[in-house]
């Protein structure tokens, strides 16, 4: 399996998790520093074709700029962008592709949407909003026919809304929940947003997490007003992800809590445990049942949701924006004994046993040979004495 990580100082790696080998993909014209940090990742696959491994991606820059880079996972001198092109200066809060029109949306934190066309290096429609925004998402595409037309916005006082691109109109702004117990107004701050599946509504599903620790379910063909709401920990929710099956939402907040709820019912159905700082992003593999995290502790984490292990836990030096995962399989990873440098190792290991054991050899015969002569001269000595003695008393008698 592999991810693709950016990071505040504007490095875009490539991490094959099961090897831990990391590869640095950024560009090398531009210096590592926060004014290029990587803000946000997505997709881009070219012709519009669903089945074509992921290998191209977008990312907005934190000096405005967007650029496409093709992201295999191969060392090179210098990776080029496909094109560049300097949309807005800002805090990039959202970044998607429009599919059937093969275009760029992109947010800023000041409220200007930018549509931008790279086939025609020019902009689109650009919708100034009246309020500051802390999140941008767009519509999925439900099937490769359909066209994706709208966009929710959310912020601190600034309530979820529905956007067309078409008409630049609002089509749906949420109304706030009623006052509480105290009878005084409840504070707004949507942090992140998410679209979910129709199902059997004719609107549009909405996921909101709230600086408030809040987790509230809209439907635009019901009410204005949240269909179900929660109160979830102490702390603001800062990233959601939505699972593929559209039963589960994955929820993570300011001190590293990652959580999965069911949509349905909005219980609480268990927590993932690893990530120590702020979580920012999260990511769900495209087919098998894997979940990646990213976020202030400079690791990223990867997670069974199965199991709700931590199955992967890479550090990548730098404090991480955004995370996306590819949709490359597990890769089983063996250690090559027949490798040219750990073959010669293995053979100068066996050489010197076998240099060592002759020495042992020679050691012991010389030992032994050393032993045999002491012996020999010992036994010499021993009857020199005792001729002595017979020489001294033969002269002793005679006397």
């Amino acid at each position: 399996m592999r991810v693709l990580v950016g990071d505040e100082t504007g490095l875009l790696k490539s991490i094959a998790l099961e090897k831990k080998e990391q590869i640095i993909l950024s560009t090398g014209t531009k210096s590592q520093c926060r004014s290029h940090g990587i803000q946000h990742m997505c997709w881009h696959k070219a012709d519009q074709n669903p089945t074509q491994a992921c290998n191209s991606i977008v990312l907005a820059r934190a000096n405005g700029y967007i650029e496409n880079l093709t992201v295999r996972h191969e060392r090179l001198s210098e990776c080029i962008p496909n094109w560049t092109s300097e949309i807005e200066e800002g805090k990039c809060v959202g970044l998607d592709i429009i599919r059937d029109k093969g275009s760029v949306l992109h947010a800023t934190d000041s409220g200007i949407v930018s549509e931008y066309n790279p086939s025609t290096n020019q902009l689109g429609n650009v919708i100034k909003l009246s309020e500051r925004i802390e999140c941008m998402r767009l519509e999925p595409q439900k099937d490769a026919q359909s066209v994706q037309r709208h966009f929710a916005i959310g912020g601190k006082e600034v309530d979820a809304q529905i956007w067309s691109l078409e008409t630049q109109q609002i089509v749906f702004r949420a109304k706030n929940v009623p006052f509480d117990k105290l009878q005084l107004r409840v504070p707004v701050w949507v942090k992140d947003i998410e679209f979910l599946s129709q199902g059997n509504s004719n609107g549009h599903r909405l996921v909101v997490g709230t600086g408030y620790h809040r987790i509230r379910l809209y439907d635009t063909n019901t009410q204005r007003r949240p269909i179900q709401s929660i109160d979830f920990g102490d702390h603001p929710i800062n990233a959601l992800c939505v699972d593929p099956n559209g039963l589960h939402v994955y929820a993570a907040d300011t001190t590293g809590c990652l959580d999965v709820l069911d949509l349905r019912t909005l219980k609480h159905l268990g927590r993932f445990l690893g990530p120590d700082g702020a979580i920012r992003s999260l990511s769900r593999h495209p087919t098998l049942p894997y979940l990646a995290a990213v976020g202030l502790d400079r690791m990223v984490h990867v997670f069974d949701i199965n199991a709700r292990t931590c199955q992967h836990s890479i550090y990548a030096k730098q404090r991480l924006n955004t995370v996306l995962f590819c949709d490359e399989g597990i890769v089983q990873h063996v250690e090559d004994s027949t490798r040219p440098g750990k073959k010669q190792k293995i053979e100068n290991s066996q050489t010197e046993m076998k240099e060592f054991d002759e020495e042992d050899e020679e050691d012991e015969e010389a030992y032994e040979g050393l032993e045999l002569s002491e012996i020999e001269g010992n036994s010499t000595d021993q009857d020199l004495d005792n001729a002595d003695d017979d020489v001294l008393d033969s002269d002793f008698d005679s006397n």
